[in-house]
């Protein structure tokens, strides 16, 4: 009977997941376009809050 020999070699991979293809069509968006994406999000969620509308302290 024939001895199988089993190794272990280790890989790499790569997956995109949702979250990661976001942060890549963030990254690839311009100034103003990044605003508008800011402010929709703003809008969209009560919680957060528009950097112009961060009051700090006086």
């Amino acid at each position: 009977m024939p001895i199988t020999k089993l190794t272990l070699e280790p890989q790499l991979r790569q997956q995109l997941n949702l979250h990661l293809v976001q942060q890549m069509k963030l990254l690839q968006l311009g100034a103003l376009e990044l605003d508008q994406y800011v402010q929709e999000a703003v809008e969209a969620n009560p919680l957060m809050e528009f950097p112009s509308e961060v009051k700090g302290p006086a």
